[in-house]
């Protein structure tokens, strides 16, 4: 902590953080701590470079959430255009590679605000692939940190790890005027109410078993992962892996500051038998 711009302020109290590599004993504050995750959208030590998943000074906060309180005043989820502007806005990020040393996410694009087509819109054509520099730079931390939480994918991304689904199509209904949206994955063509619906849909177990250009780290065919058990142990949907978490790995009644303990145990027993 030495020259830390928060020393003397509420921010710069010593925090907690959970293991970031064995043996280091690197302070960081609470202020430091938030600066890091506003510049890399990730929870990284100053000290080894490590990354951990949780701090405290008076309560356990996490990247997405520290992210959410910048995020609420103007509630643009990390999006870089305004209303009136002609850039292009991100919609979802629905994938991730990483590949050549660098990590790329499929990136799908919002279609202009003003287009209210009654025909089939095919939102996969507006998918890029982005590297995470690049989506930094354009503000999109809080984007990147909920995609890594809903999909538990691990940060860092381990080198070699690929996993994506297809983004719906969408279409205005020429009746009633609401936005509806199609499985675009395969010769699938059901028709949902809600995007979230859709994706759940399209990242589900049925598709990712018969997808074969989907691959998952271990030959899992789920994206589903608990990060808390010792051997692969995967799910096809998120409710199913909270069900077990909250049957497994839930300690002293559902208590938040036991529950990061416990975690923290878990991790250094892991790193542990790795040395």
């Amino acid at each position: 902590m030495f020259g830390c711009p928060h020393t003397g302020t509420p921010l710069g109290q010593v925090a907690r953080h959970s293991l970031c590599s064995p043996g280091c004993s690197y302070r960081m504050c609470g202020g430091c701590c938030t600066d890091v995750v506003k510049a890399t959208g990730a929870l990284r030590c100053s000290g080894c470079r490590g990354y951990f998943s949780t701090f405290s000074t008076t309560t356990p906060q996490t990247v997405t959430e520290v992210l959410r309180k910048q995020h609420a005043d103007t509630r643009k989820r990390s999006r870089a255009a305004a209303d009136d502007s002609d850039e292009w806005v991100i919609d979802s990020i629905i994938g991730v590679h990483h590949f050549a040393g660098d990590v790329y996410y499929k990136v799908v694009y919002e279609l202009d605000r003003r287009q209210k087509s009654a025909v089939w819109l095919n939102m996969e054509s507006q998918a890029q692939w982005e590297t995470r520099e690049h989506l930094l730079d354009e503000g999109c931390q809080l984007l990147l940190s909920e995609f890594h939480d809903r999909f538990m994918v691990p940060m860092p991304v381990p080198t070699d790890y690929r996993w994506e689904f297809c983004s719906p199509s969408l279409r205005f209904n020429p009746r009633t005027k609401a936005r509806e949206f199609r499985c675009a994955t395969g010769q699938c063509r059901k028709e949902f109410g809600s995007k979230d619906a859709a994706n759940k849909h399209s990242y589900s177990m049925a598709h990712l078993a018969t997808n074969e250009e989907i691959s998952l780290p271990y030959g899992v065919k789920s994206p589903f992962m608990c990060l808390l058990c010792s051997k692969v142990c995967a799910f096809s949907q998120m409710s199913s892996l909270t069900a077990h978490r909250v049957q497994v790995h839930m300690v002293k009644d559902f208590d938040t500051a036991a529950w990061v303990e416990r975690a923290e145990e878990l991790r250094e027993e892991a790193a542990s038998m790795m040395d």
